[in-house]
């Protein structure tokens, strides 16, 4: 019995151990776009890539909308249908903050406090349709 309370801590702690070690290991950030005019990047776009949170696994049909406020933070509002195209539309609101004003393509996105998330823009085209 001893011997089994033994194993399932030192598995314990290796598996433990094995995950801070994969969670330090360090990416490369994805390069942003040289510069996003963030008026014209306001409003409706359709999310056709991303690193999906837990959040958006199940996400069909994700819309993101983008508000400038006066503050220069950024309303954003992530609607999706839940498990399929059909299924029940859900909505989450969070604030982005712009981190790199010279770009403006960097951004932390804040859903919860104090969590913030790291915010990308990576491709815009000229016209800001996709």
């Amino acid at each position: 019995m001893r011997l089994t309370k033994l194993l399932v801590i030192f598995i314990g702690v290796l598996f433990v151990s094995v995950l801070s070690l994969v969670a330090c290991t360090k990416r490369e950030p994805l390069e942003t776009v040289s510069y996003v005019d963030i008026e014209k990047f306001m409003g409706d776009w359709y999310v056709i890539a991303n690193i999906p949170t837990m959040f958006e696994k199940n996400a069909y049909n994700p819309l993101e909308s983008y508000q400038l406020n006066a503050d220069g933070t950024v309303a954003t509002t992530f609607t999706f249908n839940e498990g399929s195209f059909d299924g029940e539309q859900e909505v989450m609101t969070a604030k982005g903050f712009i981190k790199n004003k010279r770009t403006n393509a960097e951004w932390g996105m804040q859903f919860f406090l104090p969590i913030k998330a790291d915010y990308r823009i990576v491709y815009v085209d000229n016209d800001y349709k996709y």
